[in-house]
């Protein structure tokens, strides 16, 4: 489980994000990165109503994202935010597509710490 001061929960953060961030998409999902400079850093995940109108559907993509994020948690730089936007195609994506998905978005924002990367 995400501690909770690793989690993004202010609307003044998630507003902060879209409008100074920068977006990166995959068929899968999109994240909008911030680079600050507090240490630690914050995630936050998104699945609107658009993809599904049911919740058990919604919660279902969440709790997905938020354990592809764990499985790379340990190998991210400080000082970043975080904010991960389902998309369409994470409706019919096995956890596996998911998290490789994930893992090539922190990869292209360089978050990903290079020790992690080299082994």
């Amino acid at each position: 489980m995400l501690p909770q001061h690793e989690r993004l929960k202010r609307k003044i953060d998630f507003d902060r994000l879209r409008q100074e961030g920068k977006r990166h998409n995959r068929r899968s999902l999109s994240l909008v990165v911030l680079r600050t400079n507090e240490s630690g850093r914050k995630a936050g995940f998104i699945v609107t109503k658009r993809l599904s109108k049911k919740a058990v559907v919604r919660n279902r993509i969440k709790r997905q994202m938020r354990a592809a994020y764990l499985l790379h948690r340990s190998h991210l730089k400080q000082g970043y935010l975080f904010l991960f936007i389902a998309r369409q195609a994470s409706m019919d994506s096995p956890f596996t597509h998911l998290e490789s998905q994930m893992e090539a978005l922190l990869n292209e924002v360089e978050a990903i710490s290079s020790a992690c990367i080299e082994s």
